[in-house]
């Protein structure tokens, strides 16, 4: 969204997970720490990607909470999304194009993409982006 340019990603996530928790009745724990803007290509990404985890966890879970961690240290931004659904066998590959595209967009971005589910226990999903802060600087 071209609000994530203007605003940066936790204004904006914000927004999101706000109107995502309200139309879907699913309550949203968001936690930002060490809250500061990031390239704007890492900012999409982790957005984009952090959308299709919330839209997989409406589509597929069954459940009613999910919490969001999104930690920016100086030299990284790592992100844990986790809910209390269905879960499901992560040792199965993926039918659809959600946690493909989510991959994708971590590698695009130099980042790792990791899925803990069983089923009956929920799921959790981790992004995991490195950089430099010089970049980071040079990039704001």
């Amino acid at each position: 969204p071209a609000a994530l340019k203007e605003k940066g990603l936790a204004p904006v996530l914000r927004e999101y997970v706000f109107e995502w928790s309200n139309r879907t009745g699913i309550h949203v724990d968001l936690k930002i720490e060490g809250e500061r803007r990031l390239p704007l290509e890492i900012e999409q990404a982790l957005y984009r990607s952090i959308q299709e985890s919330l839209a997989n966890v409406a589509r597929h879970s069954a459940a009613d909470a999910v919490t969001i961690t999104v930690g920016i240290p100086l030299a990284s931004v790592n992100v844990s999304i986790t809910d209390n659904g269905c879960g499901f066998d992560s040792n199965q590959p993926p039918n659809g194009m959600g946690l493909r595209s989510i991959r994708e967009r971590m590698e695009r971005v130099g980042g790792r993409f990791n899925i803990d589910s069983v089923r009956g226990t929920g799921t959790r999903l981790v992004l995991q982006i490195p950089f430099l802060e010089k970049e980071r600087i040079e990039q704001s």
